[in-house]
């Protein structure tokens, strides 16, 4: 499990990030969390595995934690050496879109709507792989809903 976060981390810049920033009040978070911030609200679960809401409502894998999750999206958007596909990993959080997807988490204002966004397009095929981890975050603290993921992706 180390080894995967480990992957995760070294893929995505390095150290662990830290945490979001909040204001002096506590209350809201003065600016959404970006995909370091992101990493940092989950980096202390990496070991859960996703609820069966997540799974069975949500498109979640159900053989893996969330760790082995993010790992695997890290991976898949790893360049290979004179590759040509095009890779992406992106995260951001905001506000909700106004009109939600089933597989979203629910709407609250007390949260951030965050993704992490894992793409690439193989560039002989034309074939795309996406995968994303959908989830929430509360404003005040940065912390993560655990109960609200969202594993949308193609195969």
């Amino acid at each position: 499990m180390k080894a995967a976060w480990i992957v995760f981390v070294a893929a995505c810049g390095g150290s662990p990030p830290p945490a979001p920033p909040t204001n002096a009040g506590g209350s809201a978070s003065v600016t959404p969390p970006d995909l370091a911030g992101i990493r940092a609200a989950l980096a202390p679960h990496t070991g859960l595995r996703f609820d069966a809401t997540s799974t069975t409502e949500r498109g979640c894998p159900t053989d893996q934690t969330l760790g082995e999750y993010l790992a695997m999206l890290v991976q898949n958007t790893t360049p290979e050496p004179g590759s040509q596909d095009e890779y992406r990993l992106t995260g951001t959080c905001g506000e909700f879109p106004t009109e939600l997807a089933p597989i979203d988490p629910p709407a609250d204002p007390a949260y951030w709507y965050c993704r992490i966004d894992a793409y690439t397009l193989d560039a002989e095929s034309g074939d795309p792989w996406h995968y994303e981890l959908r989830l929430r975050i509360r404003k005040t603290d940065g912390a993560p809903d655990l109960t609200t993921f969202g594993c949308p992706g193609t195969p």
